[in-house]
């Protein structure tokens, strides 16, 4: 089986790498899960497409605002367990499609994803990913610390460069940059000010880890 094209709301297998792992010295991701795809830009002056995968965890979220549930008939269609499942919005992986920490759903298979989640549901996700990233929350930022609050902009770098790839229901979009790089960036989102608007519930403070 070919591999998959990166479409917006598709679930992969992947060798997600932590904000702790990375803390930690880390250099890869120590466990394979799900992850579902909430952007995909492509460059074709460089044939390559980049995308932005957030993590599904079976750990309930710290912060309720920072993460949305799936839903068991989702999880169901999906092929995955039958256990409570979240997907965060507060951090990520970016990198090159494909990359090399796409992993077969079952050892001795190639196959790579899951399927696409609904396109209401995936929208949902969106919002709040959207939501989180550009309020800059971060979960595990003490109030008190003075270290200076960094965050990413993409609009401006990554979508004046390329652009995005359909969303699920519409047409499939094509595969460019097969093999491509192993550059992967992990990010996660940094807290704003109390005042700061958040369109899903106040975000709450929180020294907690999500593990998965």
């Amino acid at each position: 089986m070919p591999l998959p094209a990166p479409q917006l709301g598709l679930v992969i297998s992947y060798s997600y790498f932590w904000h702790h792992e990375q803390q930690a010295g880390l250099e890869e991701g120590r466990e394979v899960r799900p992850c579902v795809n909430v952007l995909a830009i492509e460059h074709p002056d460089q044939r390559t497409t980049l995308v932005t995968v957030l993590p599904v965890t079976h750990v309930p979220p710290s912060d309720p605002s920072l993460a949305i549930e799936l839903p068991p008939r989702v999880k169901a269609h999906l092929g995955l367990d039958d256990h409570r499942s979240w997907v965060l919005l507060h951090e990520g992986n970016e990198f090159v499609w494909p990359g090399y920490d796409l992993r077969p759903v079952h050892p001795g298979e190639d196959r790579y994803d899951y399927g696409l989640l609904p396109p209401k549901l995936f929208q949902q996700i969106v919002t709040g990913f959207l939501a989180v990233w550009s309020a800059g929350l971060d979960p595990d930022r003490d109030a008190r610390s003075a270290v200076a609050v960094r965050r990413r902009n993409s609009r401006g770098t990554i979508r004046r460069n390329g652009r995005h790839l359909p969303a699920p229901g519409s047409s499939a979009c094509s595969r460019s940059g097969v093999g491509g790089g192993r550059r992967r960036r992990k990010w996660r989102a940094r807290r704003p000010p109390a005042s700061a608007a958040c369109s899903r519930s106040p975000c709450r403070p929180s020294r907690s880890r999500s593990r998965g």
